[in-house]
């Protein structure tokens, strides 16, 4: 909610932010494992293969 500076501004921002600091690093530890490992799942590192340099002589 967009309030303007307010004379509480500052205690209305910090209660907001603490609202949402609390919220976000729970969600963060839980969800962003789980996304990591949907993303490896989708992108499988055996499929991907490494670019070959053909520059080298064998």
């Amino acid at each position: 909610m967009n309030i303007g500076f307010k004379p509480n501004f500052l205690k209305i921002w910090s209660k907001s932010w603490g609202l949402a600091y609390v919220v976000v690093i729970p969600t963060i530890l839980i969800i962003a494992p789980r996304i990591q490992k949907f993303v490896d799942w989708l992108f499988d590192k055996k499929d991907i293969e490494a670019p070959v340099d053909k520059s080298k002589k064998l």
